[in-house]
């Protein structure tokens, strides 16, 4: 009876040795899983045809920012683009180990997730070309595209303008600008001229003022010695009215900061205001329902984005 129990208890010993040891091995799998999720890197993937990207991560080994393409999870990854000549930067997206998002404006930064991400960049091709006349004046504009395009052109298209006053008035002004910040990109001396098309979208300025007066000539005196013709007194030339100032647009769609200027620094408020990072006024919400629906969100962030850049004509928010 004493040997059987010294045995039960020796292949108790043995199973429990074998317990622990096994446990063991599992607990050391696990932490070089953790390890290796922790230490494994994933890759960046830029798919544009429409700009140069630049990717940047914080390297431990400099202390310093520096271009790289793998990142591990949790990491900081930042954005930088810039559009090719043709072309200009509508929005540039990532999406990826289970996560996705926009980055707005040309630089952005987002955390690396536990996957390969890929970057891609949405640019415009073409851009708008329209006019704001003053009063007394008419500008027609030739070279754009045609159809439903028709008030567009692309980069580097020569692009035609002609300014005409009314009867009566003289141009004073045919300048060509780009849209969003009045950057002069042509100015004509005459009433006509051409301009090559920047990757932007423009806006042909035309204004015009009443032509000065005739003044009247001196009377003949006759060569005959007879009385001389006493000359009748001219009159008085009309002065033409002087015309109103043109009304500067005044643009409320769009506008949410209310700067006169629609950018992406009023999508960037209809995105805060959609996460609730602020909260717009009345008036303000009252500009960031551009497509009407009655609810200020991402779609009109994005709808104006595609205005700032030309996609769509100002007209379609002013």
């Amino acid at each position: 009876m004493k040997v059987n129990i010294r045995k039960a208890i020796f292949a108790a010993a043995i199973a429990l040795m074998f317990a622990f040891g096994s446990f063991g091995a599992a607990a050391v799998k696990a932490a070089e899983a953790s390890a290796e999720s922790t230490q494994r890197e994933y890759n960046i993937i830029v798919d544009t045809i429409y700009a140069d990207v630049i990717i940047e991560g914080w390297d431990s080994t400099v202390s310093d920012i520096v271009v790289k393409s793998k990142f591990k999870a949790g990491e900081m990854v930042f954005v930088t683009a810039t559009a090719k000549p043709a072309y200009s930067i509508i929005t540039i997206n990532h999406s990826g180990g289970g996560v996705s998002g926009q980055i707005l404006g040309l630089k952005g930064v987002f955390r690396m997730p536990e996957g390969d991400v890929t970057i891609t960049v949405n640019a415009a091709s073409a851009f708008s070309v329209s006019s704001h006349a003053g009063d007394h004046v008419t500008v027609s504009i030739s070279g754009t595209g045609k159809g439903t395009k028709k008030n567009f052109a692309r980069y580097e298209d020569s692009i035609s303008v002609t300014a005409t006053p009314d009867s009566g008035y003289i141009l004073t002004k045919l300048e060509v600008r780009s849209y969003g910040d009045d950057t002069v990109i042509a100015s004509f001396s005459g009433s006509s001229g051409t301009f090559s098309m920047p990757a932007k979208p423009v806006i042909v300025v035309a204004e015009a003022e009443p032509a000065p007066p005739t003044a009247p000539t001196d009377p003949t005196t006759p060569t005959t010695p007879t009385e001389p013709i006493t000359p009748t007194t001219p009159t008085e030339p009309v002065v033409p009215t002087t015309p109103t100032e043109p009304i500067a647009p005044q643009y409320k769609k769009g506008d949410v900061n209310g700067d006169g200027i629609v950018s992406a620094k009023d999508a960037t408020l209809i995105l805060k205001h959609a996460v609730e990072l602020i909260t717009l006024d009345s008036e303000q919400l009252d500009r960031a329902d551009v497509n009407g629906d009655g609810r200020v969100n991402a779609a009109d962030a994005t709808m104006i984005l595609k205005v700032a850049v030309g996609l769509i004509p100002p007209p379609i928010i002013n």
